[in-house]
């Protein structure tokens, strides 16, 4: 059975990783804000509200990094409000109905769901809650931590080690988004040691085309055998089996050849070259063999366009 060769790290560097991938993606709010799919929400994307079986609670994990970065839990009033913002999730389901429901909740007077950037200034909140820097730098931390360690467990369960590294952070990223994301046939090809079948499902999980932007960069972080696939140019995709399949590379347009044309000639040589090319671009010239300054033989052949010295031409 082969292995995945993965690109190992320290465990502080590991950890950064994690926290700066998953800051770009989720950002980093210093209080309490409703996300797009109607569910309370902080720090780097942790849900203050969370599924438990069939029914939406309060989550406590959440609420034990309030208590441990603020010294208190949730007052009656952030109590009350996100025990609402519960109660709507449980009765509309996620989606935008539960979000308007929500935002009476959590917002100012006048916020509108149109505008998703006003929901995430502080002045708009109405929770009463918002942490200082140093908070929220400590609770990022310990969101990470935990969503690690539930990673780890998770892989264990499964009979899988994986070192600190850059496979690992985007693994965690999206385990961090979408645990159940992280599902039975990326478990295989991690077991199979089959990196593209691994990308194969990061790129392709029942999340990928809403999150296409965020997974696509998440698949870049994890890297192909391939090294088209993680220089960021046109990538090679993978099958369902992990097997790679090479797309067929876009020609550069007509539009695009007007928009970047070749440099024009600053001389009369470069003039004079440049018909010549033009003259025989269509032609076939034939060319007589001929002996190198080296000594070395060259053979008569055709080729498609002149070489300057016509001494050797023929036709």
């Amino acid at each position: 059975m082969k292995n995945i060769q993965y690109r190992e790290m320290s465990e502080a560097s590991f950890k950064q990783l994690v926290i700066e991938t998953i800051q770009k993606e989720e950002d980093s709010i210093p209080f309490v804000y409703v996300d797009g799919v109607g569910i309370p929400t902080s720090f780097n994307g942790k849900a203050m509200v969370v599924k438990s079986g069939n029914r939406w609670v309060v989550d406590p994990v959440a609420e034990a990094v309030i208590q441990n970065v603020t010294g208190q839990g949730y007052d009656a009033m952030q109590r009350s409000k996100l025990d609402a913002a519960t109660e709507n999730l449980n009765r509309y389901g996620r989606g935008m109905t539960a979000r308007r429901a929500n935002m009476v909740h959590f917002y100012a007077a006048g916020t509108t769901d149109s505008f998703a950037e006003r929901t995430r200034k502080p002045e708009n909140s109405t929770f009463g809650l918002e942490l200082k820097q140093s908070q929220l730098n400590e609770a990022n931390e310990i969101v990470v931590r935990n969503t690690i360690n539930a990673f780890d467990a998770k892989m264990a369960r499964e009979g899988i080690a994986i070192p600190p590294s850059q496979e690992k952070a985007a693994l965690v990223s999206i385990y961090h988004q979408c645990p159940r994301c992280i599902g039975d046939k990326t478990i295989r090809h991690l077991k199979n040691g089959n990196r593209e079948g691994v990308l194969y499902e990061i790129q392709n999980d029942m999340d990928s085309q809403k999150f296409r932007s965020r997974r696509q960069r998440e698949a870049e972080l994890f890297g192909s055998d391939t090294p088209s696939v993680s220089a960021g140019g046109v990538s090679d995709t993978v099958d369902r089996g992990g097997n790679l399949q090479q797309p067929n590379k876009p020609q550069a347009s007509v539009l695009d050849s007007l928009r970047n044309p070749p440099p024009l000639p600053r001389t009369v040589e470069e003039l004079k070259a440049a018909f010549t090319v033009l003259q025989h671009a269509n032609s076939v010239v034939q060319v007589a063999a001929y002996t190198r300054r080296d000594g070395t033989q060259v053979p008569a052949h055709t080729r498609g366009a002149p070489d300057g010295d016509s001494s050797n031409n023929v036709g």
